[in-house]
């Protein structure tokens, strides 16, 4: 277990962040943290509704500003992002069978930290195999 995901638990645990502010926030290299507790304070529980589960969609935010684009001819980066974006959801629907938080939370919301943690884990592995 990483600093990094031991951190991110520990604000979904203890402090009681979703899951999504827990994943997003403990980049502070790419992301202030107080910005990132508010700009992904909507996507923890599926979006609220159950759908994609905050793990998930904050990882994608964090992801995007690694490696996401802005100039929209930049071809490269925009099939970069959507490989990574991809591989990543492919990645937690192995490991959980799922990446919606209704099917993941019948489990009972403590085990949504290990989203939490193995989120940041992938996260930190999909950074050291793209930009090492």
């Amino acid at each position: 277990m990483s600093k990094r995901s031991e951190e991110a638990q520990r604000l979904f645990i203890e402090d009681k962040y979703h899951c999504s502010q827990a994943v997003f926030a403990v980049f502070p290299e790419y992301i202030d943290k107080d910005f990132a507790l508010k700009i992904s304070s909507c996507f923890g529980g599926g979006m609220r509704k159950g759908e994609v589960c905050g793990a998930v969609t904050g990882s994608l935010m964090l992801l995007g500003i690694v490696f996401g684009y802005s100039d929209k001819d930049d071809l490269e980066h925009k099939k970069l992002s959507n490989k990574i974006a991809s591989d990543f959801m492919d990645l937690f629907k192995e490991k959980y069978n799922s990446y919606l938080c209704r099917d993941l939370i019948v489990f009972g919301r403590e085990t949504c930290g290990s989203y939490v943690k193995y989120a940041v884990e992938a996260i930190e592995d999909i950074i050291e195999k793209y930009k090492g």
